[in-house]
């Protein structure tokens, strides 16, 4: 029993190692995840989609960094009903998204870290399909780019000094309306997994 509990310690102190980020060190994070997107909280359903891109954080401190990056995303909608009206349909967004973050590290050996900033999208592809499964192409009527806010919280697992694991949640809230014709604007969360590799 002392074997195996020296051997849960040691392994334990392994994986809790700091990774200490003086100023100037940059962290690459090649991140993929599943998300979840909805054009109004309250009366759409959302539809899924792949998360997949990196982080980059350039550090100020041990406690700050700034963060960017670029990332592809699926957004959109799988219903919309608006009261007792009803505009059914899905449609799928996708976009080339670049963050612009401030990013807080903490805890004891900041592996936690907490960000919030704001987002930019340019439009890829549009697609909607109507009740009757009819799918067409609304990119002439979606807006070319998007901006809102964005933030999130992850937890970095470390491996060496130089490599790590990370496990995330981000969200964002669009301004700008995705419809040319209606006003309808982006909620978004993504759930992700990935490495951290200090360059």
């Amino acid at each position: 029993m002392k074997k195996i509990f020296t051997i849960i310690l040691l392994f334990t102190s392994f994986f809790s190692f700091s990774q200490s980020r003086d100023k100037g060190t940059i962290e690459l994070s090649p991140v993929i995840g599943y998300s979840q997107s909805m054009v109004f909280i309250f009366t759409s359903e959302p539809v899924g989609g792949i998360n997949i891109g990196s982080n980059v954080d350039y550090y100020f401190n041990e406690n700050w960094s700034f963060r960017s990056g670029l990332f592809y995303q699926t957004m959109g909608s799988k219903e919309v009903k608006f009261l007792i009206f009803s505009d059914e349909y899905s449609e799928k967004l996708k976009y080339l998204t670049i963050p612009l973050a401030i990013n807080w590290h903490f805890g004891s050996n900041k592996n936690w870290n907490l960000n919030y900033g704001v987002s930019g999208g340019f439009l890829l592809d549009a697609k909607a399909k109507s009740e009757d499964g009819i799918t067409i192409d609304t990119k002439d009527i979606s807006n070319s780019f998007q901006f809102g806010i964005n933030a999130g919280i992850g937890y970095k697992l470390t491996l060496t000094e130089n490599i790590g694991l990370v496990f995330d949640v981000s969200q964002f809230i669009g301004f700008t309306d995705t419809n040319k014709e209606k006003s309808r604007k982006n909620f978004y969360t993504s759930f992700n997994f990935g490495g951290v590799f200090k360059l």
